[in-house]
């Protein structure tokens, strides 16, 4: 599914010691509701007691949870075991689902996951944070910009593979110009994926960067000096899927060590 790929970008591609990466699978997808998530999750306990035909532990549950009397606790389950035998098993899980998720009363976020759902591409927007560290190197104190990248992706994997590991990405260092002619750090995270389909299980995906040092100010600002990371502000971080090309940014303010540090 992901196939490395060295993108254009200007500026200088990181070396594995700058940056670790990790990622967690089987993770509920951020943008839909959490109350249908908690919904799905517990229509999935339900069916899977009714397709083994324990028959009074899914009638108890089915009490328990949409807080209903024994009566109407078992003609649920007989509606739900006949769709079961009827090879519709989908139509169970929605179902049960629907009883177990009234109308929802967070109205911005419901049309926020239906709009979401109907999105073609399903790369999702990064989140940032930075932090500035002063360090001893060689007897003298340096300045480090540490930065946290975490996206998210339910890209659909081909059959016998495991997505993505840290060879699939290319991270590339640059800088842009900000607010008051301050220089802002940019990462470029670049990756490939060939099938364009939403798979059912999400991923978050977690990338920690140290920045590369930079022997001169970019711009033409100064050729002969050091850049010092003091000067920056700002980190901006785009990710790019370069199959088909298209990218998404985020920009974070670079927090100052405290005093306890």
């Amino acid at each position: 599914m992901c196939i490395k790929k060295t993108h254009p970008i200007p500026g200088i591609r990181l070396l594995n010691n700058h940056f670790d990466y990790g990622f967690v699978t089987d993770i509920p997808d951020p943008n839909r509701q959490l109350s249908i998530l908690k919904a799905e999750k517990l229509a999935k306990r339900i069916l899977k007691l009714i397709k083994t035909v324990r028959r009074q532990r899914a009638i108890n549950l089915l009490r328990k949870v949409l807080k209903i009397n024994d009566r109407k606790a078992r003609q649920h389950y007989r509606r739900l075991r006949r769709l079961i035998q009827k090879c519709k098993c989908e139509q169970a899980f929605q179902q049960i689902v629907d009883l177990l998720h009234p109308k929802s009363k967070n109205k911005i976020e419901k049309r926020f996951s239906e709009i979401y759902d109907n999105q073609l591409d399903i790369t999702i927007q990064p989140t940032i944070g930075a932090l500035r560290s002063i360090e001893n190197s060689n007897g003298s104190c340096e300045s480090k910009i540490y930065t946290n990248i975490y996206f998210y992706e339910n890209f659909k994997l081909e059959k016998g593979k495991e997505g993505f590991t840290k060879d699939d990405f290319d991270i590339y260092q640059n800088f842009s110009m900000g607010e008051d002619d301050r220089l802002r750090l940019c990462y470029y995270v670049c990756f490939k994926r060939s099938n364009k389909r939403r798979g059912s299980i999400y991923r978050m995906h977690k990338f920690s960067i140290v920045n590369a040092e930079i022997n001169h100010i970019p711009f033409g600002q100064c050729t002969n000096e050091k850049l010092n990371p003091d000067e920056i502000d700002d980190v901006v971080t785009f990710l790019i899927n370069v199959n088909p090309e298209a990218s998404r940014g985020t920009v974070t303010t670079v927090k100052d060590p405290t005093s306890g540090s």
